[in-house]
Protein backbone atom coordinates (compact mmCIF):
# COMPACT_ATOMS: atom_id res chain seq x y z
CA UNK A 1 0.00 0.00 0.00
CA UNK A 2 2.56 2.27 0.89
CA UNK A 3 4.56 1.40 -2.10
CA UNK A 4 1.32 2.41 -4.20
CA UNK A 5 0.75 5.58 -2.34
CA UNK A 6 4.79 7.09 -3.00
CA UNK A 7 5.33 5.35 -6.30
CA UNK A 8 6.64 8.05 -9.14
CA UNK A 9 4.49 9.68 -11.66
CA UNK A 10 5.11 10.42 -14.65
CA UNK A 11 5.74 14.07 -15.57
CA UNK A 12 3.06 13.78 -18.85
CA UNK A 13 0.39 11.99 -16.42
CA UNK A 14 0.61 15.10 -13.87
CA UNK A 15 0.51 17.59 -16.28
CA UNK A 16 -3.14 15.77 -18.38
CA UNK A 17 -4.71 15.02 -14.89
CA UNK A 18 -4.66 19.01 -14.22
CA UNK A 19 -5.14 19.56 -17.89
CA UNK A 20 -8.48 16.99 -17.03
CA UNK A 21 -9.20 19.00 -13.76
CA UNK A 22 -9.38 22.42 -15.29
CA UNK A 23 -11.80 21.25 -18.38
CA UNK A 24 -14.02 19.48 -15.85
CA UNK A 25 -13.68 22.76 -13.38
CA UNK A 26 -14.89 24.95 -16.95
CA UNK A 27 -17.55 22.58 -17.75
CA UNK A 28 -19.06 22.50 -14.16
CA UNK A 29 -19.01 26.04 -14.60
CA UNK A 30 -20.61 26.18 -17.64
CA UNK A 31 -23.51 23.95 -16.58
CA UNK A 32 -23.99 26.28 -12.92
CA UNK A 33 -24.31 29.64 -15.50
CA UNK A 34 -26.51 27.92 -17.80
CA UNK A 35 -28.81 26.68 -14.98
CA UNK A 36 -28.58 30.23 -13.44
CA UNK A 37 -29.97 31.76 -16.56
CA UNK A 38 -32.17 29.28 -17.42
CA UNK A 39 -31.34 29.96 -21.12
CA UNK A 40 -31.62 26.03 -21.88
CA UNK A 41 -33.83 23.04 -20.87
CA UNK A 42 -33.37 21.84 -17.44
CA UNK A 43 -31.30 18.47 -17.63
CA UNK A 44 -29.95 16.27 -14.57
CA UNK A 45 -26.47 17.21 -15.07
CA UNK A 46 -27.05 21.20 -14.87
CA UNK A 47 -29.28 20.28 -11.43
CA UNK A 48 -26.68 18.29 -10.42
CA UNK A 49 -23.91 21.35 -10.24
CA UNK A 50 -26.56 24.09 -9.19
CA UNK A 51 -26.77 21.69 -5.95
CA UNK A 52 -22.51 21.12 -5.70
CA UNK A 53 -22.42 24.80 -6.31
CA UNK A 54 -24.92 25.53 -3.35
CA UNK A 55 -22.47 23.99 -0.56
CA UNK A 56 -20.70 26.76 0.29
CA UNK A 57 -23.60 29.04 0.62
CA UNK A 58 -25.46 26.15 2.59
CA UNK A 59 -22.45 25.68 4.88
CA UNK A 60 -21.98 29.59 5.40
CA UNK A 61 -25.67 29.45 6.57
CA UNK A 62 -25.10 26.79 9.27
CA UNK A 63 -21.98 28.59 10.13
CA UNK A 64 -23.80 32.17 10.88
CA UNK A 65 -27.40 31.77 10.65
CA UNK A 66 -27.44 31.54 14.91
CA UNK A 67 -29.84 33.91 15.22
CA UNK A 68 -32.78 33.55 12.36
CA UNK A 69 -34.43 36.86 11.72
CA UNK A 70 -31.75 39.23 13.47
CA UNK A 71 -30.84 42.11 12.04
CA UNK A 72 -27.49 42.13 9.99
CA UNK A 73 -25.53 45.56 9.89
CA UNK A 74 -24.29 48.03 11.85
CA UNK A 75 -26.49 49.17 15.22
CA UNK A 76 -27.36 52.53 14.38
CA UNK A 77 -30.50 52.98 17.48
CA UNK A 78 -27.32 53.67 20.14
CA UNK A 79 -28.81 51.27 22.52
CA UNK A 80 -32.47 52.14 22.21
CA UNK A 81 -35.17 49.55 23.17
CA UNK A 82 -38.82 49.57 22.77
CA UNK A 83 -41.00 52.90 22.46
CA UNK A 84 -39.57 56.61 22.88
CA UNK A 85 -41.99 58.98 22.75
CA UNK A 86 -41.66 62.59 22.24
CA UNK A 87 -42.87 64.79 25.05
CA UNK A 88 -46.48 66.46 23.65
CA UNK A 89 -46.62 63.85 20.65
CA UNK A 90 -49.87 64.22 19.02
CA UNK A 91 -52.74 61.11 19.69
CA UNK A 92 -54.29 58.84 17.07
CA UNK A 93 -57.68 56.88 18.05
CA UNK A 94 -56.53 53.83 15.85
CA UNK A 95 -54.21 50.84 16.70
CA UNK A 96 -50.87 49.69 15.46
CA UNK A 97 -50.81 46.00 14.94
CA UNK A 98 -47.21 45.40 15.68
CA UNK A 99 -45.50 42.46 14.01
CA UNK A 100 -42.24 41.42 14.75
CA UNK A 101 -39.69 39.12 15.80
CA UNK A 102 -39.86 38.55 19.36
CA UNK A 103 -35.56 37.41 20.65
CA UNK A 104 -36.47 36.86 24.01
CA UNK A 105 -39.64 34.71 23.40
CA UNK A 106 -41.36 32.76 20.44
CA UNK A 107 -40.14 34.89 18.11
CA UNK A 108 -43.29 35.35 16.46
CA UNK A 109 -45.31 37.99 17.87
CA UNK A 110 -48.01 40.49 17.15
CA UNK A 111 -49.22 43.22 19.51
CA UNK A 112 -52.10 45.56 19.18
CA UNK A 113 -50.99 48.87 20.29
CA UNK A 114 -52.75 52.16 21.30
CA UNK A 115 -51.77 54.85 19.61
CA UNK A 116 -53.26 57.26 22.11
CA UNK A 117 -51.12 55.73 24.89
CA UNK A 118 -49.02 53.19 22.79
CA UNK A 119 -50.35 50.91 25.55
CA UNK A 120 -50.29 47.14 24.55
CA UNK A 121 -54.02 46.10 24.37
CA UNK A 122 -53.24 42.09 23.52
CA UNK A 123 -50.58 40.05 22.35
CA UNK A 124 -50.43 37.25 20.15
CA UNK A 125 -47.97 34.62 20.53
CA UNK A 126 -48.48 32.23 17.54
CA UNK A 127 -47.24 28.27 17.04
CA UNK A 128 -46.32 28.36 13.14
CA UNK A 129 -45.20 24.49 14.29
CA UNK A 130 -48.62 23.76 15.43
CA UNK A 131 -50.61 26.16 12.47
CA UNK A 132 -48.11 24.31 9.81
CA UNK A 133 -47.56 20.64 10.83
CA UNK A 134 -49.59 19.30 8.61
CA UNK A 135 -49.30 20.73 5.25
CA UNK A 136 -50.06 18.58 2.58
CA UNK A 137 -49.03 17.62 -1.16
CA UNK A 138 -50.63 21.24 -2.35
CA UNK A 139 -48.28 23.62 0.11
CA UNK A 140 -44.91 22.20 -1.75
CA UNK A 141 -43.86 26.01 -3.01
CA UNK A 142 -44.47 26.93 0.84
CA UNK A 143 -41.12 28.04 2.42
CA UNK A 144 -40.83 25.08 4.92
CA UNK A 145 -37.38 25.81 6.52
CA UNK A 146 -39.14 28.87 7.45
CA UNK A 147 -42.31 27.39 8.81
CA UNK A 148 -40.37 26.74 12.10
CA UNK A 149 -40.91 28.27 15.69
CA UNK A 150 -37.22 30.17 15.29
CA UNK A 151 -37.64 31.56 11.13
CA UNK A 152 -41.00 32.12 11.07
CA UNK A 153 -42.25 35.69 10.68
CA UNK A 154 -45.93 36.59 10.38
CA UNK A 155 -46.41 38.61 7.36
CA UNK A 156 -48.76 41.81 7.37
CA UNK A 157 -51.17 40.08 9.45
CA UNK A 158 -54.74 41.61 9.21
CA UNK A 159 -57.67 41.81 12.26
CA UNK A 160 -61.41 41.03 11.52
CA UNK A 161 -63.76 42.60 14.43
CA UNK A 162 -64.65 39.32 15.26
CA UNK A 163 -61.38 38.95 16.47
CA UNK A 164 -59.75 36.70 13.58
CA UNK A 165 -56.03 37.38 12.80
CA UNK A 166 -54.97 36.46 9.41
CA UNK A 167 -51.60 35.91 8.40
CA UNK A 168 -48.83 33.80 6.51
CA UNK A 169 -45.29 34.22 6.76
CA UNK A 170 -42.64 35.13 4.12
CA UNK A 171 -43.62 32.09 2.03
CA UNK A 172 -46.21 30.21 3.03
CA UNK A 173 -50.24 29.42 3.51
CA UNK A 174 -52.61 32.12 4.99
CA UNK A 175 -53.98 31.11 8.16
CA UNK A 176 -56.55 32.81 10.25
CA UNK A 177 -56.63 32.12 14.06
CA UNK A 178 -59.74 32.92 16.44
CA UNK A 179 -59.42 34.66 19.76
CA UNK A 180 -57.38 32.21 21.42
CA UNK A 181 -54.82 31.70 18.53
CA UNK A 182 -57.05 28.57 17.01
CA UNK A 183 -56.62 27.79 13.66
CA UNK A 184 -60.63 28.90 11.66
CA UNK A 185 -59.11 28.02 8.65
CA UNK A 186 -55.77 27.55 6.02
CA UNK A 187 -55.22 27.93 2.34
CA UNK A 188 -52.88 25.50 0.91
CA UNK A 189 -53.18 26.08 -2.94
CA UNK A 190 -50.69 28.52 -3.40
CA UNK A 191 -47.98 29.86 -1.53
CA UNK A 192 -47.89 33.85 -0.04
CA UNK A 193 -45.49 36.46 0.34
CA UNK A 194 -45.21 40.06 1.77
CA UNK A 195 -48.78 42.02 1.72
CA UNK A 196 -52.26 41.10 2.96
CA UNK A 197 -55.64 43.26 2.00
CA UNK A 198 -59.00 42.96 2.33
CA UNK A 199 -61.23 44.50 -0.67
CA UNK A 200 -64.60 45.76 -0.24
CA UNK A 201 -66.71 42.56 0.00
CA UNK A 202 -64.07 40.71 2.38
CA UNK A 203 -62.02 39.21 0.19
CA UNK A 204 -58.24 39.25 0.75
CA UNK A 205 -55.81 39.56 -2.00
CA UNK A 206 -52.23 38.46 -1.33
CA UNK A 207 -49.36 38.29 -3.97
CA UNK A 208 -48.79 34.58 -4.33
CA UNK A 209 -45.78 32.26 -5.96
CA UNK A 210 -47.49 30.18 -9.13
CA UNK A 211 -45.47 27.03 -10.13
CA UNK A 212 -44.17 27.70 -13.81
CA UNK A 213 -46.19 26.01 -16.67
CA UNK A 214 -44.18 26.49 -19.95
CA UNK A 215 -42.24 29.45 -20.48
CA UNK A 216 -39.95 30.48 -17.21
CA UNK A 217 -38.49 33.65 -16.64
CA UNK A 218 -36.70 33.38 -13.62
CA UNK A 219 -34.34 30.64 -12.00
CA UNK A 220 -36.81 28.89 -9.46
CA UNK A 221 -39.52 28.23 -11.74
CA UNK A 222 -42.05 30.04 -10.34
CA UNK A 223 -43.77 33.37 -11.05
CA UNK A 224 -45.51 35.75 -8.65
CA UNK A 225 -49.47 35.83 -9.09
CA UNK A 226 -52.23 37.81 -7.88
CA UNK A 227 -53.98 35.48 -5.81
CA UNK A 228 -57.62 36.65 -4.36
CA UNK A 229 -59.12 34.65 -1.34
CA UNK A 230 -62.84 34.15 0.22
CA UNK A 231 -63.27 35.28 3.79
CA UNK A 232 -63.48 31.24 4.58
CA UNK A 233 -60.19 30.92 2.84
CA UNK A 234 -60.72 29.45 -0.71
CA UNK A 235 -59.15 30.70 -3.42
CA UNK A 236 -61.11 31.83 -5.93
CA UNK A 237 -58.71 33.61 -8.36
CA UNK A 238 -55.56 34.28 -9.45
CA UNK A 239 -53.58 35.73 -12.38
CA UNK A 240 -49.80 35.84 -12.81
CA UNK A 241 -47.78 38.80 -13.43
CA UNK A 242 -46.11 37.79 -16.76
CA UNK A 243 -49.27 36.76 -18.25
CA UNK A 244 -51.09 39.93 -17.29
CA UNK A 245 -48.14 41.83 -18.42
CA UNK A 246 -47.84 40.07 -21.78
CA UNK A 247 -51.94 40.47 -22.30
CA UNK A 248 -51.21 44.26 -21.90
CA UNK A 249 -48.30 44.45 -23.99
CA UNK A 250 -45.69 44.72 -21.75
CA UNK A 251 -43.65 41.83 -22.72
CA UNK A 252 -40.14 43.66 -22.48
CA UNK A 253 -40.46 43.75 -18.91
CA UNK A 254 -40.76 39.49 -18.32
CA UNK A 255 -39.04 38.23 -21.29
CA UNK A 256 -35.51 39.58 -22.14
CA UNK A 257 -33.43 38.02 -25.17
CA UNK A 258 -29.99 36.17 -23.83
CA UNK A 259 -30.11 36.77 -20.06
CA UNK A 260 -32.93 36.16 -18.11
CA UNK A 261 -33.35 37.98 -14.90
CA UNK A 262 -33.84 36.01 -11.83
CA UNK A 263 -36.60 38.16 -10.46
CA UNK A 264 -37.95 40.36 -13.23
CA UNK A 265 -41.25 41.64 -11.19
CA UNK A 266 -40.79 41.17 -7.48
CA UNK A 267 -44.46 41.81 -6.69
CA UNK A 268 -44.55 42.96 -3.63
CA UNK A 269 -47.94 44.71 -2.64
CA UNK A 270 -51.50 44.43 -3.62
CA UNK A 271 -54.25 47.12 -2.62
CA UNK A 272 -57.62 46.85 -3.62
CA UNK A 273 -59.31 49.70 -4.54
CA UNK A 274 -62.62 50.05 -2.31
CA UNK A 275 -64.86 52.53 -3.56
CA UNK A 276 -65.39 54.48 -7.14
CA UNK A 277 -63.19 57.40 -7.59
CA UNK A 278 -62.75 59.91 -10.80
CA UNK A 279 -59.51 58.13 -11.29
CA UNK A 280 -60.41 54.19 -10.81
CA UNK A 281 -63.11 51.85 -10.18
CA UNK A 282 -63.86 49.57 -7.01
CA UNK A 283 -62.74 46.23 -7.56
CA UNK A 284 -59.43 47.55 -8.86
CA UNK A 285 -55.94 46.88 -7.56
CA UNK A 286 -53.01 49.35 -7.22
CA UNK A 287 -50.11 46.59 -7.84
CA UNK A 288 -46.42 47.28 -6.88
CA UNK A 289 -43.53 45.69 -8.97
CA UNK A 290 -40.34 46.04 -7.33
CA UNK A 291 -37.44 45.15 -10.06
CA UNK A 292 -39.13 47.62 -12.87
CA UNK A 293 -39.78 50.06 -9.69
CA UNK A 294 -43.46 50.02 -11.18
CA UNK A 295 -47.11 50.78 -9.60
CA UNK A 296 -49.69 49.58 -12.22
CA UNK A 297 -53.60 49.96 -11.86
CA UNK A 298 -55.54 46.82 -12.58
CA UNK A 299 -58.79 46.38 -13.83
CA UNK A 300 -59.53 42.74 -12.97
CA UNK A 301 -63.09 43.09 -14.45
CA UNK A 302 -61.66 43.85 -17.93
CA UNK A 303 -58.37 42.14 -17.60
CA UNK A 304 -56.25 45.95 -18.65
CA UNK A 305 -53.86 47.54 -16.84
CA UNK A 306 -55.65 51.27 -16.94
CA UNK A 307 -52.67 53.48 -15.62
CA UNK A 308 -49.07 52.73 -14.61
CA UNK A 309 -45.94 54.83 -13.20
CA UNK A 310 -42.19 54.00 -13.11
CA UNK A 311 -40.20 55.96 -10.75
CA UNK A 312 -39.32 58.54 -9.43
CA UNK A 313 -39.23 55.25 -6.75
CA UNK A 314 -36.84 52.80 -7.16
CA UNK A 315 -37.74 49.01 -5.96
CA UNK A 316 -40.25 50.61 -4.19
CA UNK A 317 -42.35 48.47 -1.62
CA UNK A 318 -45.99 49.04 -0.53
CA UNK A 319 -48.88 51.27 -2.21
CA UNK A 320 -51.61 52.77 -0.29
CA UNK A 321 -54.78 54.87 -1.47
CA UNK A 322 -54.97 58.23 0.76
CA UNK A 323 -58.24 59.80 -1.16
CA UNK A 324 -60.14 60.10 -4.47
CA UNK A 325 -57.47 61.24 -6.31
CA UNK A 326 -53.72 60.43 -4.03
CA UNK A 327 -51.83 57.41 -3.38
CA UNK A 328 -48.73 56.97 -1.31
CA UNK A 329 -45.95 54.33 -2.19
CA UNK A 330 -42.82 53.54 -0.14
CA UNK A 331 -39.65 54.04 -1.90
CA UNK A 332 -36.58 52.38 -0.78
CA UNK A 333 -34.73 54.39 -2.80
CA UNK A 334 -32.25 51.23 -3.33
CA UNK A 335 -29.82 52.02 -6.23
CA UNK A 336 -26.89 49.77 -7.79
CA UNK A 337 -24.85 51.96 -10.26
CA UNK A 338 -22.49 48.97 -10.72
CA UNK A 339 -20.79 48.63 -6.76
CA UNK A 340 -23.74 46.84 -5.27
CA UNK A 341 -27.09 48.57 -3.84
CA UNK A 342 -26.88 51.56 -1.90
CA UNK A 343 -29.41 53.91 -0.44
CA UNK A 344 -29.03 57.76 -1.74
CA UNK A 345 -29.97 59.72 1.34
CA UNK A 346 -32.86 57.40 2.68
CA UNK A 347 -35.68 55.76 1.41
CA UNK A 348 -38.42 58.05 1.39
CA UNK A 349 -42.19 57.99 1.26
CA UNK A 350 -43.52 59.59 -1.62
CA UNK A 351 -46.73 61.18 -2.36
CA UNK A 352 -48.51 60.82 -6.14
CA UNK A 353 -51.09 63.09 -7.10
CA UNK A 354 -53.58 62.10 -10.55
CA UNK A 355 -54.99 65.12 -11.03
CA UNK A 356 -51.93 67.19 -10.99
CA UNK A 357 -49.68 64.16 -12.56
CA UNK A 358 -47.07 64.89 -9.71
CA UNK A 359 -45.13 63.41 -6.93
CA UNK A 360 -44.54 64.81 -3.98
CA UNK A 361 -42.19 64.07 -0.92
CA UNK A 362 -43.52 65.96 2.33
CA UNK A 363 -41.05 63.98 5.03
CA UNK A 364 -38.35 64.18 3.02
CA UNK A 365 -36.08 66.18 5.25
CA UNK A 366 -37.70 64.20 8.20
CA UNK A 367 -36.53 60.19 6.67
CA UNK A 368 -33.27 61.92 6.48
CA UNK A 369 -32.90 63.16 9.59
CA UNK A 370 -34.49 59.68 10.89
CA UNK A 371 -31.75 57.97 8.49
CA UNK A 372 -34.35 55.76 7.19
CA UNK A 373 -32.50 53.48 5.86
CA UNK A 374 -34.64 50.41 4.02
CA UNK A 375 -32.84 48.35 1.96
CA UNK A 376 -35.86 46.25 1.11
CA UNK A 377 -39.23 45.24 2.51
CA UNK A 378 -40.70 48.55 4.24
CA UNK A 379 -43.98 50.17 4.17
CA UNK A 380 -46.04 53.47 5.26
CA UNK A 381 -49.36 53.95 6.45
CA UNK A 382 -51.38 56.84 7.42
CA UNK A 383 -53.47 57.05 10.52
CA UNK A 384 -56.97 58.87 10.50
CA UNK A 385 -55.64 62.10 12.32
CA UNK A 386 -52.62 61.82 9.44
CA UNK A 387 -49.85 60.86 10.72
CA UNK A 388 -47.30 58.54 8.98
CA UNK A 389 -46.26 55.08 10.42
CA UNK A 390 -43.18 54.09 8.70
CA UNK A 391 -41.85 50.63 9.48
CA UNK A 392 -38.16 49.81 8.53
CA UNK A 393 -38.29 46.19 8.20
CA UNK A 394 -34.85 45.16 8.10
CA UNK A 395 -33.82 47.17 10.91
CA UNK A 396 -36.29 46.53 13.33
CA UNK A 397 -37.70 50.01 13.96
CA UNK A 398 -41.21 51.89 13.66
CA UNK A 399 -40.95 55.62 13.01
CA UNK A 400 -44.50 57.67 13.55
CA UNK A 401 -44.33 60.93 12.04
CA UNK A 402 -47.15 64.02 12.38
CA UNK A 403 -47.90 65.45 9.34
CA UNK A 404 -45.34 68.55 9.28
CA UNK A 405 -42.63 66.46 9.93
CA UNK A 406 -41.92 65.97 13.31
CA UNK A 407 -40.86 62.37 14.88
CA UNK A 408 -43.71 61.75 17.28
CA UNK A 409 -42.82 58.57 18.37
CA UNK A 410 -39.90 55.54 18.11
CA UNK A 411 -39.87 51.42 18.44
CA UNK A 412 -36.93 49.36 18.56
CA UNK A 413 -37.21 45.98 18.46
CA UNK A 414 -34.03 45.24 20.17
CA UNK A 415 -34.11 41.80 22.78
CA UNK A 416 -32.54 41.58 26.28
CA UNK A 417 -29.44 40.39 24.41
CA UNK A 418 -28.85 43.71 23.25
CA UNK A 419 -29.58 42.45 19.53
CA UNK A 420 -32.65 43.55 17.12
CA UNK A 421 -34.79 41.95 15.61
CA UNK A 422 -37.25 42.36 12.05
CA UNK A 423 -40.62 43.20 12.24
CA UNK A 424 -43.00 41.53 10.53
CA UNK A 425 -45.05 44.19 8.09
CA UNK A 426 -46.85 45.73 11.11
CA UNK A 427 -50.06 48.22 9.72
CA UNK A 428 -52.60 50.67 11.21
CA UNK A 429 -55.76 49.46 12.62
CA UNK A 430 -59.26 52.26 12.17
CA UNK A 431 -60.76 52.28 15.86
CA UNK A 432 -63.83 50.81 14.91
CA UNK A 433 -62.19 47.71 13.66
CA UNK A 434 -59.87 47.36 17.00
CA UNK A 435 -62.20 48.61 19.19
CA UNK A 436 -64.74 45.36 18.14
CA UNK A 437 -62.06 43.04 17.69
CA UNK A 438 -60.66 44.15 21.97
CA UNK A 439 -64.37 43.78 23.10
CA UNK A 440 -64.65 40.32 21.22
CA UNK A 441 -61.45 39.15 22.56
CA UNK A 442 -62.40 40.39 25.76
CA UNK A 443 -65.41 38.34 26.18
CA UNK A 444 -63.63 35.03 24.93
CA UNK A 445 -62.81 32.19 27.32
CA UNK A 446 -59.62 30.36 26.22
CA UNK A 447 -59.19 26.73 26.84
CA UNK A 448 -56.21 26.31 29.46
CA UNK A 449 -52.88 26.01 27.95
CA UNK A 450 -54.42 28.30 25.16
Amino acid sequence: MQNFLFRKVELWVFVLLILLSFLGFVYFASLVKTGAKQNVPDGKMTEAALAVASIPDTIRQLVTDTEPLAVTGKDRFDGRKGWTIRQGAATDPGYLLLARTDGDGPRAMVELVSLEDYSVRHTWQLDPGKLFSDLGPDATLSDQGGLTVRRFRTMHPLLTKDGSLVFHGQVSPIVSVDACGGKEWRTDKLAYHHSLNMDADGNYWSPAKVRSEGDISNGDKTHDALAKISPTGELLWSKTIPDLLVENGMTHLIYHAYERTPDPVHLNDIQPVLTDGPYWKKGDLFVSLRTPSMIVLYRPSIGKIVWQKAGPWIEQHDVDILDDHRISVFDNNVQDRGKGGFIDGSSQVRIYDFSTDTVSTPLEQAALDARILAVNNGLADRTASGLTIVEEDTAGRILIFTADGKLDAEYVNRAENGKLYRMGWSRYVDADTANAALAKLAATTCPAGE
